[in-house]
Order: C-alpha cells, then sequence, then structure tokens
C-alpha cells in the first residue's frame, strides 16, 4: 500500500490558504524536526511552540479573578477546575 504524503513548502501552504513569513514557515519546519526526536515527545510542550511562532500567545498572562495565591491544589479542587474548563470526562 503506497503511504500519502502532503506537499507542505511554503508554495504548497500558501495555495490551500496558509500563508506564513520565511521566519515561520522555518521555524515551524525546525519545531517539525524537534518532535519527531524520540526524546521529546511532549505534546503540550510543542502546542505551545506552534502558538508561539504563530503570534498567537499574549506577551504577559493576566492574572484573572480566579487565580489564588495557593499553589497546591487537591485532587478534587484540580478535578474541578478540569471539568469547568473542558467539561466532564467520561
Amino acid at each position: 500500500m503506497a503511504t500519502n504524503n502532503f506537499k507542505t513548502d511554503k508554495k504548497s501552504l500558501e495555495d490551500i490558504g496558509i500563508f506564513l513569513t520565511d521566519e515561520q514557515y522555518d521555524d515551524l519546519c525546525n519545531i517539525n524536526i524537534l518532535m519527531q526526536t524520540e526524546e521529546n515527545k511532549i505534546p503540550v510542550y510543542h502546542i505551545l511552540l506552534l502558538l508561539k511562532t504563530l503570534n498567537l500567545l499574549p506577551a504577559t498572562a493576566e492574572k484573572s479573578k480566579g487565580d489564588s495565591d495557593k499553589s497546591v491544589l487537591t485532587i478534587e479542587e484540580y478535578k474541578e477546575i478540569f471539568k469547568k474548563k473542558f467539561g466532564c470526562v467520561v
């Protein structure tokens, strides 16, 4: 069975409506290489790098009214926060 691959050069991305600067494209290529290495299998970190590269993260984090000075949450507190943010886990 033949494997299908996508064209990922900058021009091919532009053809489908994804426009990147040269720097963003180069950074994304480097992140892609990083993601393929065995010792770097941390999906959330990779997502953050992508968001940062595409300038989708704020420069600073604003403290929301729900933030507390408490640094350690109990399991129940964590579950409640998770449920409020993402819904129930089934």
